[in-house]
């Protein structure tokens, strides 16, 4: 990490086939570290308010303080390789997502983490995401053809089935934007907006992101949404308005993105 990286917000960026995470300041975008895990993948990325950066990388879960370079804890998931996470602001907790489960980690003095409570879930299972008020929600794609998402309450035992009033086509990204609940559709680049009353979903409006053919695990930031993108011409980092959506403001090269997470930081 250069020096550039402490003291300011930064934006992570994972690089999944080549297990790399790319560190950039945020929003100017200039890159100021980098971090690796030979012979793994990272996929998806997670922060939280002390602007502490989660990174899945098979077969672990790492949590890394703001602007290091080596790990304070390894978060081990009994359910395989995490490739999603997503943290509870209301309590700090971490859930990370396999294909077939959710481990909810709950922190401890010291940078320890206890795992609280683990879901098998046979389904095959996209994102996860928690929402303001600690109300875990998991999406992905039926055996059967189409999409499901489930949720489990913030003090519920069990995950419980949601429906929406607006159809999504392929499961995407699941994140608070601090009024509603985001989730992508990789089908056409559009990001839902839900409120939620129980297990019902009512849609609050959409916004498409013009450019890429694909979005992966999208971060949103205040008026920006940051989203590792993908057309035909390759791999990038995008800004776009939010929750307006349009064109890029922003466009960032980077081989192979997939996460992306902004840390705070915590002064």
């Amino acid at each position: 990490m250069l020096p550039e990286a402490q003291g300011r917000d930064l934006l992570y960026v994972s690089s999944k086939y080549s297990a790399n995470v790319y560190v950039y300041t945020f929003p100017g975008a200039k890159l100021v570290g980098g971090l690796s895990f030979s012979g793994y993948y990272s996929w998806g990325l997670c922060s939280n308010k002390r602007g502490h950066v989660f990174i899945t990388a098979d077969p672990v879960l790492y949590e890394y303080p703001h602007g290091g370079a080596s790990p304070i804890a390894t978060l081990s998931d009994p359910l395989g390789g995490p490739l999603e996470c997503s943290v509870d602001a209301t309590t700090g907790k971490v859930a990370a997502l396999t294909s077939g489960g959710v481990a909810v980690f709950k922190p401890e003095r010291n940078h320890r983490w206890h795992l609280a409570r683990l879901y098998t879930l046979q389904q095959n299972l996209a994102y996860v995401g928690y929402d303001g008020s600690g109300n875990l929600f998991v999406d992905g794609a039926a055996t059967t053809g189409g999409f499901f998402m489930l949720e489990l309450p913030r003090n519920g035992n069990s995950f419980e089935n949601v429906t929406l009033d607006k159809s999504i086509s392929i499961p995407g990204n699941i994140q608070w934007d601090g009024k509603y609940v985001a989730i992508g559709d990789q089908n056409d680049t559009v990001i839902d907006r839900f409120s939620f009353a129980g297990s019902q979903g009512t849609s609050a409006g959409s916004l498409t992101l013009k450019g890429p053919q694909e979005i992966g695990q999208f971060w949103i930031q205040g008026n920006l949404v940051i989203g590792p993108a993908y057309k035909k011409s390759g791999y990038y980092v995008g800004y776009w308005p939010y929750p307006d959506g349009g064109a890029a403001s922003k466009i960032l090269s980077q081989n192979e993105t997939w996460g992306a997470t902004v840390s705070v930081a915590h002064m």
